[in-house]
């Protein structure tokens, strides 16, 4: 089983990591990620790290902006 992911940044990709179900931070460490750093919508809604994602959601990973 695999859950596609499409992380937005300077440069649109798709990465499919192993796996059916699994919380948000488990994800985000799979991809080599920092929770801190970006923003996961799970079918077009903003989740935390502790929820779960299933094969055939719709994940998309933002990067998190600041400045002033």
């Amino acid at each position: 089983m695999v859950i596609r992911v499409t992380i937005i940044g300077p440069v649109k990709s798709v990465k499919e990591v192993e796996g059916s179900k699994m919380k948000v931070s488990e994800l985000l460490k799979k991809l080599g990620l920092l929770s801190s750093e970006y923003v996961v919508l799970k079918n077009n809604v903003i989740v935390s790290e502790d929820d779960i994602v299933n094969e055939g959601d719709n994940i998309i990973v933002y990067p998190v902006k600041s400045g002033g």
